[in-house]
């Protein structure tokens, strides 16, 4: 056996296993970063938007909010070339350029990179400029393989433990920030763009692979609520419960980004479109009412999970039972195999 630590949780893995289900990671990511900034009248910023090797694309668009004078100088530059920089200096991107525009660039050497924002020329008016930076980055060996190992943790994890668990992760670009469960082979894709959107809350990052598993593990096992999003958000709750304060730590970072997001434009888009998913905000409350109280939910997820384990793993539970577990269930479970 060898300890693998993912996201800072201890996951138990057989070495010696053979696992049907694969992990493929593409060659290249995209994603976007959307920011405002204010650029006072005589002045320019140079903002950074991070480290990229050569081939790797970038698109910026701009946008000046003001009534009237919309224009700016915004060009995107090496950190060389952001500390040698003058106003009206030639540049990758526009010149006092009315807005909105966009401009590409593909990068021609590692180094880290700024946007620079010029509103040197104007006398009075600042500018408040928002800009979307979209890229799309091609993955070292090294960072592919980290990620594989990543993701393959994960999957040979839950396939140790669960029956017909035998599914594909995919992660890939989209072209949207999600993560979804093929409802056919319960197959899962991990979009790239909310690898980069969680990349700093690697604890929502883990839930939201999680929450895909439950759609995947209740449609493989034939258990109602396999489309219902809040089964599978129980799910992995559950699952993240049963890993002890790590795990509450990393619900606490899914709870944190659920409460970022805009609830009050998702209940205009259900009256207007209908949407299966809960607000988020309602999803957050969901969570923490499970950290708070997590009694009947435990129990009631206990009767089905150890339905659908494996005998080892069901052993495991019994011999060394954690908080969450119900040994009389899980002897109970094994008795039936």
């Amino acid at each position: 056996m060898k300890l693998v630590k993912i996201f800072g949780i201890a996951w138990i893995l057989a070495v010696a296993t053979a696992f049907a289900g694969t992990v493929t990671v593409s060659d290249s990511f995209v994603g976007s970063e959307s920011r405002t900034e204010i650029v006072e009248p005589g002045q320019y910023k140079a903002v950074p938007v991070g480290k990229w090797a050569a081939g790797d694309e970038l698109a910026v668009q701009i946008n000046a909010g003001n009534k009237v004078f919309k224009d700016i100088t915004a060009c995107l530059v090496s950190e060389e070339e952001a500390r040698s920089y003058r106003p009206g200096s030639q540049c990758r991107g526009y010149i006092k350029g009315v807005t909105p525009f966009a401009f590409k660039w593909q990068v021609d050497r590692d180094a880290s990179y700024y946007l620079i924002l010029d509103n040197s020329y104007a006398a009075i008016f600042k500018k408040t400029v928002a800009f979307d930076l979209r890229y799309k980055k091609i993955l070292s060996a090294e960072t592919a393989s980290r990620l594989n190992g990543l993701f393959e943790s994960i999957r040979a994890k839950v396939d140790g433990d669960f029956e017909n668990a035998d599914f594909n992760i995919y992660v890939k670009p989209c072209g949207q920030s999600n993560a979804f469960s093929d409802n056919r082979s319960a197959d899962i894709t991990i979009c790239s763009e909310i690898i980069g959107d969680l990349g700093k809350s690697p604890g929502a990052l883990l839930a939201v692979v999680l929450h895909e598993y439950g759609h995947s593990l209740l449609n493989r096992w034939g258990e109602p609520g396999a489309s219902e999003e809040d089964m599978a958000d129980q799910f992995a709750t559950i699952m993240l419960l049963k890993a002890g304060d790590q795990g509450r730590a990393m619900l606490l970072q899914w709870i944190q980004y659920w409460m970022q997001r805009d609830s009050r434009a998702e209940a205009q888009n259900q009256l207007h479109y209908g949407d299966t998913h809960t607000l988020s905000i309602q999803r957050a409350r969901n969570i923490q009412n499970a950290i708070n109280f997590p009694e009947d939910l435990t129990r009631r997820w206990n009767k089905m999970l150890y339905r659908h384990m494996k005998k080892d793993a069901l052993l495991r539970t019994i011999n060394k039972p954690m908080r969450m577990d119900d040994l009389d269930l899980a002897k109970a479970a094994l008795a039936s195999k």
